[in-house]
C-alpha cells in the first residue's frame, strides 16, 4: 500500500497544480489589489517634479503600474474626463478612482485615497486634503482607461463637508504674471496657497483670494495685498514705465522697445559688467526677486530701475525662458510646453520664447532652440 501511495503522490501534486484543491480559491490578505498597487506607486513618486503640468500622465502611469492600460492616447485631463468619467457624485467616490477637475489649462486629474484625501501632480507630486477650492471646480470621478481596478470600494468616510479651522495661510506658488504697465489689472492666474489647519493637516488652494489693490499703480517693485478667509497676504509685482528717450541705443544685439518697456538682448554672452557701462548714471540692475545684481549674466526677468524710480524697464534675453541668463535644456522644455499651451508665463518671458523673431511662439521656436543646444544651428549673429 505504501508503494502505491508513493506512486499516487506525484499524480496528486500535478492535479493540484493544474486544477487546485477542491475548495474555493481565495486571494490572501497579503496579495495587493490593483487599487493598492496604484496607490503605492503613486506615493512612491511623492515630491517628484517630473510631472509638473502632466497630471494626466501621472495618473496613467500609476494605473499602468497595476497593469491597467488604455488603448487610446489621452494627453489631457479634460479628454480623460470626457471619455471615462462615471459620476459627478461627491458622496460616493470609490477609493482608487480618478478625480476630475475643471480648470482653464486642460483640466486636472488626481487619484482618490479616501477620507477626503487625494494624491496628484502639481508643481510636485503631493498628497493632501481636498480643499473647498478643489471641490468648487470638481467635475466628477471615473476610472483611468475606463477600467475599474480590483480592490476598489466606496469610501464610507464622507468628511469633505466637515468644518476645519485654519491656523495659517502662506503662498505656495506666485502668479504667472510679474511685470505690469501702469494701470493694468492685476492677474492671479497661477497663484496657489498652502492652508494649514489646527489639526496640522494642509492643503493647496488656488481659489477664494480677494485682492485689496487691483491695479498696478506704483512704478517699480511693490506689493499686491490680498485676503483669504480673513488672513492677509501679499505678493510682489514690478511695474514698468517707458521712456521717450531710449536709455540704450539700439544695436545689433540690443533693442529698446518703448511700447513694451523692454530691452531685448540677442547674444549668447552678455554679463552685468557689459551693460553697466552702457547704462546712464543713476540706473541699477535688479533680478526678478528684487535684489540688486552686480555680477553674472543678464537674464530674462532682470530689470533696470533709475534711482528716481521714474524709469523701469525689463530685460528680455532671447531664448532664456527660465530666467537664469544661460540657454540650456530647461529653456527648451519650458518653451515646448508654452508652445503647446500647457503652461502660461509672464509676457516678458513670452518675448524670450520668440527665438526666430517672427512675432509668434510655436513649434518652430523650440525646434530652432533644440538645434542650437545640439550645436547644429546658429541662433546669434
Amino acid at each position: 500500500m505504501l508503494k502505491k501511495a508513493d506512486k499516487l503522490i506525484p499524480v496528486l501534486m500535478i492535479f493540484i497544480l493544474l486544477f487546485g484543491l477542491i475548495v474555493p480559491v481565495t486571494v490572501e490578505a497579503g496579495d495587493p489589489t490593483q487599487v493598492q498597487t496604484t496607490i503605492a506607486y503613486a506615493r512612491s513618486l511623492l515630491g517628484s517634479t517630473k510631472y509638473d503640468g502632466y497630471c494626466q500622465r501621472y495618473v496613467r502611469l500609476c494605473y499602468e503600474a497595476a497593469g491597467i492600460y488604455s488603448n487610446v492616447g489621452i494627453a489631457y485631463a479634460y479628454q480623460a474626463k470626457d471619455m471615462w468619467m462615471v459620476s459627478s457624485s461627491k458622496t460616493e467616490i470609490p477609493i482608487g478612482a480618478v478625480l476630475y477637475f475643471n480648470t482653464s489649462e486642460g483640466g486636472h486629474s488626481a487619484i482618490y485615497l479616501g477620507e477626503n484625501r487625494m494624491i496628484h501632480a502639481l508643481e510636485t507630486v503631493v498628497e493632501q486634503e481636498i480643499s473647498p477650492g478643489f471641490w468648487a471646480i470638481y467635475a466628477g470621478w471615473g476610472w483611468q482607461a475606463g477600467i475599474e481596478p480590483t480592490g476598489a470600494y466606496l469610501d464610507s468616510e464622507k468628511v469633505f463637508n466637515e468644518e476645519k479651522v485654519i491656523s495659517s495661510v502662506s503662498i505656495y506658488k506666485l502668479p504667472a504674471k510679474k511685470f505690469y504697465k501702469m494701470g493694468e489689472e492685476i492677474e492671479v492666474e497661477g497663484l496657489s496657497l498652502i492652508i494649514t489647519y489646527t489639526d496640522n493637516s494642509t492643503e493647496i488652494v488656488s481659489e477664494g483670494v480677494t485682492l485689496i489693490n487691483r491695479t498696478a499703480s506704483i512704478i517699480g517693485r511693490n506689493y499686491i495685498d490680498m485676503e483669504y478667509e480673513g488672513f492677509g497676504l501679499s505678493f510682489p509685482i514690478i511695474v514698468l514705465s517707458g521712456t521717450d528717450e531710449p536709455i540704450i541705443e539700439n544695436t545689433n544685439i540690443l533693442k529698446y522697445e518703448k511700447s513694451s518697456s523692454q530691452l531685448e538682448i540677442s547674444t549668447d554672452r552678455f554679463c552685468v559688467d557689459d551693460i553697466v557701462s552702457l547704462l546712464p548714471e543713476g540706473f541699477f540692475q535688479y533680478n526678478v526677486n528684487g535684489n540688486i545684481k552686480q555680477s553674472g549674466e543678464v537674464a530674462t526677468g532682470d530689470y533696470f530701475m533709475h534711482e528716481s524710480r521714474n524709469i523701469v524697464i525689463a530685460a528680455v534675453r532671447k531664448g532664456d525662458i527660465d530666467g537664469n541668463g544661460v540657454l540650456n535644456p530647461s529653456d527648451y522644455i519650458i518653451l515646448k510646453r508654452i508652445a503647446l499651451k500647457t503652461i502660461k508665463v509672464d509676457d516678458v518671458f513670452m518675448e524670450a520664447c520668440d527665438v526666430n523673431g517672427d512675432g509668434k511662439t510655436n513649434s518652430f521656436d523650440y525646434i530652432i532652440l533644440k538645434r542650437y543646444l545640439l550645436g547644429t544651428t546658429e541662433l546669434f549673429n
